[in-house]
């Protein structure tokens, strides 16, 4: 393949997935076994990566630089697109990850081998946005352009991020701090940890996925891995909730839900979806999961019970004050209350917080929003606070 090598860096968006604990796979399975479930891995992800990473934009025809690929129990993602926002980019990956989690998690494999397997299939992620010095080449089988081959700093980063991962305690899916600040403002909780990066950082902070909506999901119902993960998901959901208690878990729930929801052309498959997220989401009297929790908030909205919804977005902010989302939730319940006249104190603090969006977080809105909070303040009006003596 003639290579024909780039003379400026370029941004790029790098993932490093590998499995967890393979080698404990490798013992305890026989080496048939043990070939069968990285196949599957890397089938997996090559599928999935393909369908989230196209190399051709068929709307608007464009090749994209990207490489997707797999070998033994690692796979790798290089994105090349000045056509998307990084932001877009990322959620992107995201997604691709908890999808590919979702599938191997709900395997025939895993399913078959649940009792002999040390755990499930585990994966652990280092996610990265970043320069990187690249080469390209055509690829003969489908005549795009390609990144044949990619170098820099970035690499080695992204790299020491996946290592790390295995620190995690929720998703095991680990962002880099530039490109955790690409995702501010999006619906997503991040715990920091600070490790070493060998032979880069004595000690680096970076950030976790604790939960998150993620309600993008590329599922193909005709697509057989997706349908046959889809039945073991919903038979999870309505015959055993109980088993979904990590955080990763019911963040997968909610976003695959979500997903189809979004998905779905038809409103009573729409309603399907929503009341199986809804029912999800109260199955449980003790829950602190961030998304759960908003998803209650939902509910108490459309039964117009907003002081029902801003307690549970309350509840939200005030564990995770850094979930910018919520936050902007609770300025359209409480304009909702005032709608109903609410009193002067909620009336100052819908407005404070509305303003205090408008004037530091703008880049967290979207065109609509910014409209929708000028509005909101505008039809407040002057609010003046009283002094209390």
């Amino acid at each position: 393949m003639a290579l024909n090598i780039s003379q400026d860096p370029k941004k790029a968006l790098i993932l490093f997935v590998d499995v967890i604990n393979s080698s404990k796979f490798s013992s305890v399975l026989t080496y048939k076994k043990y070939f069968e479930l990285i196949e599957g891995f890397q089938n997996e992800f090559k599928l999935l990566g393909s369908r989230y990473f196209p190399s051709l934009d068929k709307k608007e025809q464009i090749v994209k630089y990207r490489l997707v690929d797999s070998r033994g129990d690692e796979g790798i993602v290089f994105v090349i697109d000045t056509s998307a926002a990084p932001r877009s980019l990322l959620s992107k990956a995201i997604e691709f990850i908890y999808h590919l989690k979702g599938r191997l998690r709900f395997s025939r494999l895993s399913a078959a081998d649940r009792n002999i397997t040390p755990t499930f299939m585990g994966l652990a992620a280092g996610l990265h946005y970043g320069n990187v010095a690249f080469a390209t080449g055509i690829d003969p089988s489908t005549n795009h352009s390609i990144i044949a081959q990619i170098e820099g700093y970035s690499i080695n980063f992204a790299k020491r991020l996946e290592s790390n991962a295995r620190l995690g305690k929720y998703s095991n899916i680990i962002l880099s701090k530039v490109a955790a600040k690409y995702l501010e403002g999006s619906p997503i909780v991040l715990s920091p940890i600070y490790a070493s990066m060998k032979g880069i950082e004595d000690s680096e902070e970076m950030y976790e996925i604790e939960s998150g909506l993620f309600d993008h999901m590329n599922i193909d119902g005709n697509d057989a891995g997706d349908e046959y993960f889809l039945d073991r998901l919903r038979e999870e959901i309505e015959l055993k909730p109980y088993n979904i208690d990590k955080q990763w878990l019911k963040t997968l729930v909610i976003s695959v839900l979500e997903s189809l929801t979004n998905l779905s052309p038809v409103p009573a498959r729409k309603n399907e979806y929503f009341n199986r997220a809804s029912k999800f989401a109260w199955h449980s009297a003790d829950e602190e999961d961030p998304i759960l929790l908003y998803q209650r908030s939902i509910d108490y909205r459309l039964e117009r019970k907003h002081t029902q919804e801003i307690r549970y977005l309350k509840q939200i902010m005030d564990k995770y004050p850094g979930f910018l989302f919520a936050r902007k939730q609770i300025v359209k319940a409480f304009y909702q209350m005032f709608r109903n006249k609410i009193g002067q104190h909620d009336r100052i603090y819908c407005r404070d917080i509305a303003e205090e969006f408008l004037q530091r977080f703008l880049n967290d809105l979207d065109p609509d929003e910014i409209k929708e909070f000028k509005n909101i303040i505008k039809r407040l009006g002057d609010c003046k606070e009283k002094v209390l003596r």
